[in-house]
């Protein structure tokens, strides 16, 4: 009986041993390797895998103290993402012992001047995983599915500065007894830090934040959890606090004017109808005498009356007596005419009027008469 006690805690043992785990470097987007990790007091002596149980101790905050400053400061920008890279012993052996499971949980604070550990209530949550009821895993099946690689994104909204990023698991095998009650059992917490310098960002203020080294106490949901006798899905999901809130404004986005139309020229018009001149008068058929009717059969002409014969020898025959009235009637004859055609229009009856007046004055023409001579007289 005593042997089979003494192999099963040898095995207990053997098997917490070589469950611990630890941060080895950060991995910046487009794959460099970051030393940006705080090397804790057991880095050197095979202990800095170790757990932390003490929830009062200052190694709750970056594991055991006294933590050294990171050989190197990792630089990201606000919005990026880097990868935490976990190992046992290191990096790509067996990261964590899955008998480990329990959720993961990141935070941010500012970084102090002296690259000492921050302290007081600087730190706020950016990141949780669990349980996933979907996928029924914790977060550390998840991590040691992926060898070891946690993927956590900086807030896009972060002001640019130097901070400390506090990463930490929280193993439950033990925490059905709590360490206040018996130091060899209790919740395990695998906490380390790296050091980033985030350019970019925006000016939000996070909250809210909480003090590493006393936000978890025997009493908080979670510390104390039967990990064997519980559902998983019981397990509180913002166990360390809650994801932080930002107040205030977004990085602003680059300067890029928007696109402005082309400048247009001066509106052209639309196309007027040339100016008018005065209206010029549709051209108007030339002044036609008064139309020709349609031939008609013609009308007998009344009858011409005879030329009236020579005056008898013997009778009055005088030039200066015939002649006169001859041409006298000849135009009375085409003031007739005309008269008709203004009336009447170029009818049979103006025509015989014509023919008629151009007889007239032939007539004038034959007049035979005679001019009474004056008589002389002397001086």
């Amino acid at each position: 009986m005593k042997v089979a006690i003494l192999a099963a805690s040898a095995v207990a043992l053997f098997q917490g041993v070589a469950a611990h785990t630890y941060i080895d470097h950060v991995i910046l987007p487009g794959g460099a390797k970051c030393d940006g990790v705080k090397h804790n007091a057991g880095w050197n002596n095979g202990q800095r895998n170790f757990p932390v149980k003490d929830l009062k101790s200052a190694d709750m905050i970056c594991g055991a103290a006294p933590v050294a400053a990171a050989a190197a400061t990792c630089p990201i920008a606000a919005g990026g993402k880097v990868q935490l890279i976990w190992g046992h012993n290191q990096v790509g052996d067996d990261i964590i012992d899955l008998s480990h499971k329990g959720p993961c949980n990141i935070y941010l604070a500012p970084a102090k001047a002296d690259n000492s550990v921050p302290t007081g209530a600087v730190w706020f949550k950016i990141q949780e995983q669990g349980f996933n009821a979907a996928t029924n895993k914790w977060c550390v099946e998840d991590l040691v599915a992926n060898k070891g690689v946690m993927d956590v994104t900086i807030p896009a909204n972060l002001p640019a500065g130097d901070y400390v990023m506090r990463a930490e698991i929280a193993a439950l095998h033990e925490s059905d007894t709590l360490f206040t009650q018996n130091p060899a059992r209790g919740i395990q917490l695998y906490n380390f830090c790296t050091q980033f310098k985030v350019s970019g960002g925006g000016n939000a203020n996070f909250s809210p934040k909480i003090n590493a080294q006393t936000f978890l106490t025997d009493s908080t949901p979670g510390v104390n959890f039967n990990y064997y006798g519980s559902p998983a899905s019981s397990f509180p999901k913002a166990f360390g606090g809650p994801i932080a809130t930002a107040s205030g404004s977004a990085p602003a986005p680059p300067s890029v004017p928007k696109p402005q139309p082309p400048t247009q020229p001066a509106p052209v018009p639309k196309p007027q109808p040339p100016t008018q001149p005065a209206p010029v008068p549709k051209p108007q058929p030339p002044t036609q005498p008064a139309p020709v009717p349609k031939p008609q059969p013609p009308t007998q002409p009344a009858p011409v009356p005879a030329p009236a014969p020579a005056p008898a020898p013997g009778g009055s025959n005088k030039c200066s007596v015939v002649q006169p009235a001859c041409w006298a009637a000849q135009r009375k004859c085409w003031d007739d005419f005309n008269t008709c055609i203004k009336n009447k229009g170029w009818t049979t009856e103006c025509q015989n009027m014509q023919q008629v007046c151009g007889q007239k004055g032939d007539e004038c023409n034959k007049i035979k008469c005679s001019w009474t001579r004056r008589s002389i007289r002397s001086a």
